[in-house]
């Protein structure tokens, strides 16, 4: 495949982050780059959980346990776009939700550029800019907060065209079609069986609590539940294979730690345990299942 084919299959902002990384170490395919920008997810989703349980090990853990999907390790050591994105989408995310509380110019512009790169690096990032509108107005949009709105979605609009403009030109490819099934199916075959079980428990505690949900919390919830929605009405034509909606994972992980966090002391040690268990089992296989987990892009 050639460099501009490549290019437009990724997103002129990925490819740009990989040029700067083969720069920075030294000839290297990009691979370090990749890896590195998943550590960053990794960082910004303890900062996230921290944020919102006040809890350094419930950070801890639900850093490590993103970690710890199999798939998902195994593709940060390649030349993967999926990575990228999902650590992207969860900056953003971390943004946005400083964004929607303290409504300051200087959060404005970076989550404006935060939306921008996740558009340019895969079509469905157009759902963030939706997401953070429909946050601000849940919450109870006010007359003050018009302006601030304004300049986030002027300046999204701004800095996507620029990226396309200045950095490069890319154009959309088809997907093949796939069943309306296919995302329920890779979300339970894929994402280790305990973190269905404590996410499911967690969406099924925000469910009861909505009325009272916090900002953050119905963002999380729209970042996952929105693009699963799309992609089965869709039948997955913007989300082709599963390796593209490993932005998912941390939106499933966050819930799993709230599950944690809202249970009962005895509820909760049975999910603690459910959830050692699992964890022991992804660490017992994973030096016989990683090697054959193929890279995607």
């Amino acid at each position: 495949m050639s460099t501009r084919s490549k290019s437009l299959l990724v997103g002129i902002f990925f490819g740009l982050l990989i040029v700067v990384g083969m720069w920075t170490f030294a000839g290297s395919p990009g691979h370090i780059s990749n890896y590195l920008s998943f550590v960053l997810g990794a960082f910004f989703f303890y900062l996230l959980l921290v944020r919102k349980f006040r809890s350094i090990w419930l950070g801890l853990l639900g850093s490590l346990l993103l970690a710890l999907i199999p798939n998902l390790f195994a593709q940060s050591f390649h030349f993967s776009t999926d990575v990228a994105f999902m650590t992207t989408f969860i900056i953003s995310t971390y943004l946005a939700v400083l964004f929607s509380e303290h409504k300051q110019t200087w959060l404005a512009v970076l989550t404006a550029l935060a939306s921008a790169f996740l558009i340019d690096m895969k079509f469905v990032g157009f759902l963030f800019p939706i997401l953070l509108i429909d946050v601000f107005f849940l919450n109870g949009y006010k007359k003050e907060d018009r302006k601030v709105l304004w300049l986030y979605l002027t300046l999204t609009a701004i800095f996507t065209l620029s990226i396309f403009l200045v950095f490069g030109h890319s154009s959309f490819v088809n997907s093949s079609s796939l069943p309306w099934f296919y995302f329920l199916r890779w979300v339970t075959t894929t994402t280790p069986a305990a973190y269905l079980i404590l996410a499911f428990f967690g969406i099924w505690f925000f469910i009861y609590s909505v009325p009272e949900a916090t900002r953050e919390e119905l963002f999380v919830g729209g970042w996952l539940v929105v693009p699963l929605v799309l992609g089965t009405l869709t039948r997955s034509y913007f989300l082709n294979i599963w390796g593209q909606a490993f932005f998912l994972y941390p939106a499933i992980l966050y819930f799993a730690i709230f599950a944690i966090a809202k249970s009962s002391p005895r509820v909760r040690a049975a999910l603690l345990m459910l959830l050692a268990i699992n964890v022991g089992f992804i660490l017992f296989f994973a030096p016989e299942v990683l090697p054959n987990l193929t890279p995607g892009i």
